[in-house]
């Protein structure tokens, strides 16, 4: 059992030294600072999600939930989390938002380049088609934004199979600057 510990941090430390991002993930992609993510058991941290509170008067409103991630946080298993939407006992707490099992593969890429993070999906329209009203797309945005927003990106960036243009226009909003 020792040897077995004295080898899992060996591959830690080493891993850790590695300099290397992780796959996925730009080397800017950083983990959440205090008051999010913590080690929750070896080898598996916790990073936070958003989804709508429930309330029919106010379509901004979320809260956050942490979810149990296999390694490092980063703004892609966040966003990853998001799009699985919420879990039964989330829905029994009266929780939710736009997300389900419909759009649990929709992420094309998620990084974070300095205080900017770029999210990009495949056609979220025809999924989630109600988002694109006043309210539906205040619910989306606080979702997105709130659990992009611990990755320490000041703006986030949404697009659609790359095009920043159909995002916002599927949303009736203004195209940000790139």
């Amino acid at each position: 059992m020792r040897a077995r510990m004295l080898v899992l941090l060996f591959l830690v430390v080493a891993v850790g030294c590695d300099g290397d991002a992780e796959p996925g993930t730009s080397p800017t992609d950083t983990p959440a600072e205090s008051p999010s993510p913590g080690e929750t058991q070896a080898g598996a941290e916790t990073v936070q999600i958003y989804l709508h509170s429930g309330d029919p008067h106010d379509c901004s409103e979320v809260v956050a939930v942490e979810r149990q991630v296999g390694g490092r946080p980063t703004l892609r298993t966040g966003m990853e989390q998001l799009l699985a939407g919420p879990t039964e006992a989330e829905e029994a707490e009266g929780l939710g938002g736009w997300f389900s099992e419909e759009t649990r593969d929709l992420l094309i890429s998620a990084e974070r380049e300095g205080d900017v993070a770029r999210v990009d999906f495949e056609d979220l329209r025809e999924v989630i088609p109600n988002a694109s009203s006043s309210c539906g797309s205040a619910m989306l945005l606080a979702q997105l934004d709130s659990t992009a927003g611990q990755f320490g990106a000041s703006r986030t960036l949404y697009s659609i199979n790359g095009d920043l243009n159909t995002f916002y226009e599927w949303l009736q909003l203004a195209v940000p600057d790139p």
